[in-house]
């Protein structure tokens, strides 16, 4: 599982530099939160666009939850964007995702809502997720901030998590 997902994180940055692109993006978070207000949890997640309005878009996440429906992740897909809107899908052998996300690009930074829905293809350990969060631009390129994200899995618990993100865009 690390060097597929290794593998992927690096030949989505890859590809996206030596394409010639305009724009890569390279989202790093991590964050804490509550299962079922008992448990805590935390995430870790990698997310890698490259292209502009289609363009290519990888995943992976890493889990520490106590339930068994939540896993570590890696996906690869395509994404597409018509102004501040993005429509992303993603998929692995196991799972396919699909992320609505809304970016306004602001003087500041930037700020962001996503809806996000993933499933297995059998069926079961469905889940939804909602976050925002936004990054003040600390350098050029490179932004940082927070986010707050709540979903449910198989509509048996609710989690929430809360954290930074750091931004790296080409």
């Amino acid at each position: 599982m690390i060097k597929l997902t290794i593998g992927i994180v690096l030949a989505a940055i890859l590809t996206g530099f030596l394409s010639g692109c305009s724009t890569t993006d390279i989202r790093l978070s991590g964050g804490v939160g509550e299962h079922q207000n008992i448990f805590d949890t935390s995430q870790m997640k990698a997310e890698v666009r490259t292209g502009d309005r289609l363009y290519s878009y990888s995943r992976v996440e890493w889990n520490d939850n106590p339930s068994d429906d939540v896993n570590d992740l890696a996906l690869t897909g395509i994404g597409w964007s018509y102004d501040v809107f993005h429509l992303e899908s993603a998929v692995n052998d196991e799972y396919y995702l699909i992320n609505l996300r809304y970016e306004q690009e602001r003087s500041w930074g930037y700020t962001y809502g996503t809806l996000k829905h993933m499933d297995k293809f059998e069926g079961g350990n469905s889940g939804t997720t909602a976050t925002l969060g936004g990054g003040y631009e600390a350098f050029n390129g490179v932004y940082i901030g927070p986010f707050y994200e709540v979903g449910n899995q198989e509509q048996k618990f609710v989690g929430d998590t809360y954290g930074l993100e750091l931004r790296i865009v080409n």
